[in-house]
């Protein structure tokens, strides 16, 4: 699901095809985990749950990837905020600031 929305915020962005490949190559390389396992999918009720419950809603494709991560007590790094309120409480999270990144 994140390399689906990953590729297609390539094509967003214009990144243009020499970068697309590049980005294959470092995706090649991501270990991947399958989202249909038991402890993702009670991870994914939590943290809706509490964001639903809480008026923090998301996009039903942050909530599958914080719940992966809280599953798989992986770091999540991220360039957006939606994370932040999870932060701490389900996960682990390093927001990436995307203008040091274009450099």
């Amino acid at each position: 699901m994140s390399v689906g929305e990953i590729l297609k915020l390539t094509r967003s962005f214009n990144w243009g095809e020499p970068n697309i490949k590049k980005l294959e190559g470092l995706l090649r390389n991501l270990v991947r985990i399958e989202i249909n396992r038991s402890e993702i999918l009670e991870a994914y009720a939590e943290i809706a749950h509490f964001c639903e419950n809480g008026g923090r809603t998301k996009p039903q494709n942050d909530y599958w990837i914080a719940a992966t991560g809280k599953a798989t007590n992986a770091t999540l790094l991220t360039t957006d905020k939606h994370f932040d309120d999870l932060h701490g409480r389900f996960l682990e999270r390093v927001f990436v600031d995307e203008s040091s990144c274009m450099q």
